[in-house]
């Protein structure tokens, strides 16, 4: 975190003055440690105004360490030097998910460490200094070496952090070893979305049963077919196969994120390739091009596999696309919009003609609300079009078509061939160049609705 930036924002937000600022950061340079302890230590803010702050700010939950029950056994995860080192303490686990409390939650760095250390995808949640110390002696025990606590230990850290206070040992040692409930988790100030991150942990302990055993000794079969089904379990977006010097890389994007599921041996980097250029009928012999395909979920019939293979610096890499169609909720009311969004959305889809655009990262929802709006307009009165590279879900009363870059059918060509089909509604997948965004604009002022 880059202390002075976190300073300035608690000046402008008239938590501290510029005075007590420079100050902080005069001793900061003199002695080390972090600002928020050193303006705690100062007088100047406290503890609990620091953690509102932090939690409000950068949009964390807080959590009460000294109130809440803690798993001892996750002492394993984290390593007991990082854990001295930045103040960090890992409270509760679900299958892909770790809960850290953090003195400092913005370690943009540390936590992607950790989500490669874990495999796990890492939410972080504020504490205050003195909690995390308190905890951390509870939770470790002796250091290490067994020659001083771990309280003296942390009170001695090398970032230079200061002592405790004295604040007291408000946590009994009773309550460790015992899972964290959600009660230690504070939503205060939390928006919908991670709100919802803190209420999902626990329906995900039950939602993803098991964590898929491979190793040097699985068949390529065994390994594609475990990584697919341990994907779909998760309900991950993406399976990223990535060739490193010494190994493969496994990722899935989960929510968003890109988190480290697991490493292979890179003997079976070839194999695996093999099998997955098979299954989606690509051409096995070729390694210097990219390649585009399509494969089905073994077990799984509604889950469709867009696969993508790009060679790299040490081999090829792949990345497989799920489409799950049984859980696509084509209905507007189920995409999160709240009523008065709902309403302005349902009026602009009545409109006679005009467009509608919708934007947002990958994994943000953009073709499940394009979806379902085409469901929402979908009547026999209407003759509804789309044009996609490629067509990911089937609907059944629209016609839909994929485009084939290499025979000229582009976007711009299925729109053109669109306006003589009498169309009351297009859909374009992408607006990619300028020929395509001419025709689609020009559309919509001529009588039709157009979504892309």
């Amino acid at each position: 975190m880059n202390r002075e930036r976190v300073g300035l924002q608690l000046v402008d937000a008239k938590v501290i003055s510029s005075d007590d600022l420079s100050q902080a950061l005069d001793i900061q340079q003199g002695e080390g440690g972090r600002l928020g302890s050193i303006l705690v230590r100062m007088g100047v803010l406290s503890e609990s105004t620091l953690l509102e702050f932090l939690s409000q700010h950068y949009g964390v939950a807080t959590v009460e360490l000294s109130t809440c029950s803690i798993d001892g056994s996750l002492r394993g995860l984290v390593p007991y030097d990082v854990v001295r080192r930045h103040l960090v303490l890992p409270v509760r686990k679900t299958t892909s998910r770790l809960s850290l409390a953090m003195a400092d939650p913005t370690n943009a760095s540390l936590l992607d460490d950790l989500r490669f250390r874990t495999g796990l995808h890492i939410i972080p949640m504020v504490a205050t200094e003195s909690d995390l110390r308190t905890a951390i002696s509870h939770v470790y025990g002796q250091a290490p070496d067994g020659s001083s606590s771990t309280m003296e230990a942390l009170q001695k850290d090398e970032e230079g952090n200061f002592k405790n206070r004295g604040d007291g040992d408000r946590m009994s040692p009773n309550s460790m070893g015992k899972p964290v409930g959600p009660v230690c988790a504070s939503a205060n100030g939390l928006n919908g979305q991670q709100r919802s991150i803190l209420l999902q942990d626990n329906a995900e302990m039950t939602r993803v049963k098991r964590h898929i055993k491979i190793d040097k000794d699985s068949s390529a079969v065994e390994v594609v077919n475990g990584l697919v089904q341990q994907a779909i379990e998760m309900e991950a977006s993406d399976i990223h196969i990535e060739p490193m010097e010494t190994m493969i890389r496994v990722r899935f994007r989960l929510d968003g994120v890109l988190c480290p599921i697991q490493n292979l041996p890179k003997d079976l980097h070839q194999a695996l390739l093999a099998r997955v250029k098979i299954l989606s009928d690509l051409d096995i012999a070729e390694r210097r091009l990219p390649q585009d395909g399509r494969m089905k979920a073994e077990g799984f019939p509604h889950v469709d596999i867009r696969v993508a293979i790009l060679p790299c610096l040490f081999g090829e890499k792949a990345v497989l696309r799920l489409l799950n169609q049984s859980g696509l909720a084509l209905h507007l009311t189920n995409i999160g919009l709240n009523q008065p969004d709902l309403d302005r959305v349902t009026t602009a889809l009545e409109n006679p003609y005009g467009m509608i655009l919708v934007t947002g990262p990958t994994g943000s929802g953009k073709t499940t609300t394009l979806y379902s709006a085409l469901q929402f307009l979908n009547t026999p009165q209407m003759n509804i079009v789309t044009v996609e590279d490629p067509v990911e879900y089937q609907i059944q009363g629209i016609n839909q078509m994929q485009i084939h870059e290499e025979i000229g059918l582009n976007f711009a060509a299925g729109l053109r061939a669109f306006l003589r089909q009498d169309p009351d509604v297009m859909m374009v997948g992408e607006i990619r160049d300028r020929e395509t965004a001419q025709i689609a604009i020009q559309a919509s002022l001529t009588g039709h609705r157009v979504l892309s």
